[in-house]
């Protein structure tokens, strides 16, 4: 067999960055070593100091998430209250346009049972009572009252309302109570020639004031006044998950990063000169003596 060479194996340190032999006695020498020592020490302070930054990091994004957390249902809260907020002044407003045009059919049918009153009135009177009528003019303007008081009238045709008296002549509110009650009295004397759907609308219709005919002018511009009521937040349900029974919060101590403190030492050095001499202190330059050229190869002839 041919003979052929082989190094002694080598190990390499990551905390010196060093090679050394591979082998026990050289490890324990190296690792008992007083820069091995050191250098493990940095490692450690440096892994703590990056693992106390992670940490730290990793805090604050906890933190900010929480507060994003915190503001995103805060906003949902505010859009569930608006939402309901909405709706409910929807329903009011579809409520308030339901009175008023209920109000406005229980006028025109008083109205109409007014004029259906006088009808009944003329057929059955004599004929020269109904000559009379006859060439009476029939009056399409009706005196009304708001809620407040305040008289208007009101056209039966071409549904106008104003507030002076028109010129023509109109049906007064006192008339507009003998007819309602000549009605009254009709209703019960032939109560076969309408239904009982009709009786019930004619008992409800008849509650309403009687002064209240046709639609209501607006007196004010700007509304009425209308009481704030301060509504407490509404506590909605967030579906969020329970935390279990057995739940104990986990504490972290907080490790301080103390910075080393450095100190300084002073060191005295010793003058150069004594101090009796007055000789300045002064750099003197290399003499080379010719004993240094006898080193030197001397020139021979053969050289040439």
């Amino acid at each position: 067999m041919s003979e052929y060479w082989k190094s002694l194996p080598r190990k390499f340190c990551e905390t010196c960055k060093c090679w050394f032999a591979d082998n026990k006695a050289s490890i324990e020498f190296h690792e008992r070593g007083k820069r091995h020592k050191e250098n493990v020490q940095k490692r450690i302070h440096e892994i703590q100091k990056k693992g106390l930054k992670e940490y730290k990091k990793q805090k604050e994004l906890e933190d900010e998430m929480d507060k994003i957390e915190k503001a995103a249902l805060e906003a949902y809260e505010k859009d569930l209250q608006r939402s309901s907020g909405q709706q409910n002044s929807n329903l009011q407003q579809n409520l308030k346009s339901l009175d008023k045009q209920i109000s406005v059919v229980e006028q025109k049918a008083n109205i109409e049972k007014v004029i259906n009153a006088a009808l009944r009135k003329q057929e059955n009177t004599s004929p020269e009572n109904k000559t009379e009528l006859v060439e009476t003019p029939a009056r399409k303007w009706y005196e009304a009252m708001t809620d407040e008081g305040y008289r208007y009238y009101w056209n039966i045709e071409t549904s106008e309302s104003r507030w002076d008296p028109p010129e023509e002549s109109y049906v007064i509110l006192e008339e507009q109570g003998i007819q309602n009650a000549e009605n009254k009295e009709t209703d019960k004397e032939s109560p076969e020639d309408t239904p009982s759907l009709q009786n019930e609308e004619n008992k409800d219709s008849n509650d309403v004031s009687s002064c209240a005919v046709g639609p209501q002018p607006r007196i004010d511009p700007y509304g009425q006044w209308v009481v704030v009521e301060h509504k407490e937040p509404v506590q909605y349900d967030l579906e969020l998950p329970k935390l279990p029974e057995n739940y104990v919060e986990v504490a972290i101590p907080v490790v301080k990063d103390e910075e080393p403190r450095l100190k300084f030492k002073e060191k005295t050095i010793g003058q150069l000169c004594d101090g009796d001499s007055n000789e300045e202190v002064t750099f003197k330059k290399r003499k080379f003596n010719s004993s240094c050229k006898k080193n030197a190869r001397q020139r021979t002839i053969d050289d040439d």
